[in-house]
């Protein structure tokens, strides 16, 4: 086993179904405001935080910032850039989301396309979705905070601690020929 002990994830299936359903989400999502890029800048505008003349660039860019970011959360090699991406796009919405029922707008989210109300389900939806993505990013194959090793052996340590520990010892190396050269 070359000194490592195999790592079993104890997140793996959880975390994978998880970044499943919030991939599939933001790719449905995305899919509906590509469709209709001139529905989903209408929808912008009713939030009134964007200038005019940003609305359009961000009714045809950020359906597919959301587009990939929802099938990197599919991919397993891209899965915690997407998750980054995910939650950087679902703190926006929840802060513009917020901000409408703050100013007491009776608009739609946006979201999927529709009338669906940018209302209190709305933000507790995008606060679930937030959640799940912190869980995908946060829980990993880390040895000692969630798997379990399978062998007695030990986890090899990275190579920061293995500097740090070459260092110190011959450190204690030299402090030891040094006294014995006294004595």
């Amino acid at each position: 086993m070359n000194g490592e002990a195999l790592v079993v994830d104890s997140w793996r299936v959880p975390r994978t179904v998880l970044a499943w359903i919030v991939g599939g989400v933001f790719i449905y999502a995305a899919a509906v405001k590509i469709a209709d890029p001139a529905a989903f800048a209408t929808d912008i505008k009713r939030y009134q935080l964007v200038k005019t003349e940003y609305i359009n660039a961000i009714a045809l860019i950020l359906p597919w910032w959301e587009m990939s970011a929802g099938i990197a959360m599919l991919t397993m090699s891209w899965r915690r850039v997407g998750a980054q991406i995910v939650l950087v796009l679902l703190l926006a919405f929840l802060v513009a989301i917020a901000s409408a029922l703050y100013r007491g707008l009776d608009i739609s989210c946006g979201c999927f396309g529709g009338n669906r109300k940018a209302g209190i389900s709305t933000l507790l939806f995008d606060v679930g979705l937030l959640l799940a993505t912190a869980a995908v990013l946060w829980y990993r194959a880390r040895p000692g905070l969630d798997s379990t090793p399978l062998a007695d052996e030990s986890v090899t340590p990275g190579p920061l601690a293995y500097s740090a520990r070459q260092s110190s010892q011959s450190s204690f190396h030299q402090s030891a020929s040094s006294s014995s050269q006294s004595s």
